[in-house]
């Protein structure tokens, strides 16, 4: 059985130690030297070249529909995050000038409060001064 088995996996004159073997050998040699089976197994080997070549085509054409169709879905994506960025970014302004609104009217209602102080406290030293000549 093992002889069999090398003979199977090396195919040569050498390995057919048997009469069996060598019997086999015989047809395998008649076979190789027949013309149409070789042409037959050259035809049959430059088809599967072909197929082969067709497929390895077919498969780099595809690979390639998919690397496409990839890197679309990623620009849009993309495309997608950066409007979004700019809407927010658009947003925080917006927001950055409503505070600075509320900064300046904040101050400018603290100025009017002091201004308001101020004037009390002028009415304030008014009266007593009026009050001081009032006595007198």
């Amino acid at each position: 059985m093992s002889q069999l088995l090398n003979y199977i996996e090396n195919t040569t004159r050498e390995n057919a130690v048997t009469e069996e073997l060598e019997d086999i050998q015989k047809m395998v040699d008649v076979v190789k030297e027949d013309a149409e089976v070789t042409v037959a197994y050259m035809k049959g080997f430059e088809r599967d070249q072909m197929f082969l070549e067709e497929g390895k085509e077919l498969g780099r054409r595809l690979e390639q529909e998919n690397t496409l169709r990839e890197k679309n879905r990623a620009d849009t994506e993309k495309n997608r995050a950066d409007t979004e960025k700019s809407q927010a970014d658009t947003e925080k302004n917006r927001a950055d000038t409503e505070k600075n609104r509320a900064d300046a009217e904040k101050h400018r209602a603290e100025e009017e409060r002091q201004r308001a102080d101020a004037a009390v406290e002028e009415i304030e030293k008014l009266r007593r001064q009026l009050e001081e000549l009032q006595k007198q």
